[in-house]
C-alpha cells in the first residue's frame, strides 16, 4: 500500500514522523497545512527531519488558511520552528500538494491511503476539486476530534481550525479511521520518569529526545506529554493492540459547539440516530490501546543508531 501524509508539522507531528521513518511505510508524498505552525515552518521542519534521517520523500506546500480564510496556529506550544531544535537553513518545497496528488493518480493505478495529522483543509480541497479520484483513496486515517476540546471547550485543534473542511472529509463516504484526543489523553502519553528510565538504558536519537523533553515541558499535564500523531500509524501496523467501534459522527459548524465532533452513542441503532434528518456516515473510532506496548513501540523505534 502507498501512503500520503498530510501534516502541520508541530513537535508531536515531528516525533510521529521520526517514528514512521523507521517503519516499513511506502510514503510517496508529504503535504503541509497551516495549523500548529505557519506553512513555511511546516515545510522547513519536515525537510529538516528528512535530511536528518537521510530519507528522500517529496514535501508539498498546502493551504495557508482555512476554508473561511482564517489562520490559527499554536506556536506558543510548538515553538517557532522545530521546537527546541535550531534549523541551520531554509528548505524549498517540491510544489503544490494538488500537483503532487494529481500526478500520483495519473501516473499509477494503485490506490492510496491518506493519513492526516493536522487540519483537514488540504484533503477537503482535493476531494471537492477532484472527485474523480475519490474511489482511488482506500481510506483516510485522521488524528482529530474528541468528546472534549484542547483549544475550545468543545473543540479539538485539528477540527476547530477548519470545521468546514472537516465536515467535507467526514461526509466523503471514504472509509475513515478516527484517532481522537480521548484515546491519547487516556493512553497515548509518556511521563518524564518513563522517558528518563528508558533513555538511561537505551539512548534515544538526540533529536527525538530533545523533542520529547520539549513536548513534556509544554504539556498542560504535569511531567507528561501526549504524543497524538503516532497512533494512526500504530493502528495500521498493530491493529490488534486497539479496541475500536463504528459510530456516526457529525462535525458541528455553529455556535459554542463549533468544531465539535458529535458522536451518536445514545441512539446508535438503525433509523434511530441522533441525527435522523441526515445520512450521517459512520467512522471507525479508536477507543483504547495497551499503554505499555504503546510506550515500548514508540521509544524502541527512536533509539539512536
Amino acid at each position: 500500500m502507498n501512503y500520503w501524509i498530510d501534516t502541520d508539522a508541530g513537535v508531536d507531528d515531528a516525533i510521529a514522523l521520526a517514528w514512521i521513518f523507521k517503519q516499513k511505510f511506502n510514503i510517496i508524498g508529504i503535504s503541509t497545512v497551516s495549523g500548529n505552525l505557519p506553512i513555511h515552518s511546516a515545510v522547513n521542519n519536515i525537510k529538516a527531519l528528512l535530511e536528518h534521517y537521510n530519507i528522500n520523500i517529496p514535501v508539498y506546500k498546502g493551504a495557508s488558511y482555512s476554508f473561511l480564510g482564517r489562520s490559527i496556529n499554536a506556536g506558543h506550544i510548538h515553538g517557532i520552528n522545530l521546537g527546541p531544535i535550531v534549523l541551520e537553513k531554509t528548505y524549498p518545497d517540491n510544489g503544490h500538494f494538488l500537483e503532487g496528488l494529481i500526478q500520483y493518480f495519473k501516473n499509477t493505478e494503485e490506490d492510496l491511503t491518506i493519513i492526516t495529522l493536522g487540519p483537514l483543509t488540504n484533503i477537503a480541497t482535493f476531494l471537492i476539486h477532484y472527485p474523480e479520484y475519490k474511489n482511488r483513496i482506500s481510506r483516510i486515517l485522521i488524528m482529530g476530534g474528541g468528546t472534549c476540546g484542547n483549544i475550545a471547550p468543545y473543540g479539538e485543534f485539528n477540527i476547530y481550525v477548519d470545521p468546514e473542511a472537516a465536515e467535507v472529509v467526514f461526509s466523503c463516504q471514504i472509509p475513515l479511521v478516527l484517532s481522537d484526543i480521548d484515546i491519547t489523553d487516556t493512553y497515548a502519553y509518556i511521563t518524564s520518569e518513563e522517558l528518563k528510565e528508558f533513555n538511561s538504558k537505551q539512548k534515544l536519537d538526540e533529536w527525538c529526545l530533545s523533542l520529547l523533553e520539549f513536548r513534556i515541558s509544554k504539556s498542560h499535564a504535569p511531567q507528561a506529554a501526549r504524543i497524538y500523531d503516532v497512533l494512526p500509524f500504530m493502528y495500521i501496523l498493530y491493529p490488534e493492540l486497539f479496541t475500536f467501534d463504528s459510530i456516526p459522527v457529525e462535525v458541528q459548524l455553529e455556535g459554542k459547539m463549533r468544531g465539535y465532533t458529535a458522536y451518536d452513542y445514545i441512539n446508535n441503532r438503525e433509523n434511530n440516530y441522533l441525527f435522523p434528518e441526515k445520512n450521517v456516515p459512520k467512522v471507525t473510532r479508536l477507543r483504547t490501546i495497551d499503554r505499555q506496548k504503546y510506550i515500548s513501540l514508540l521509544l524502541s523505534s527512536l533509539i539512536k543508531k
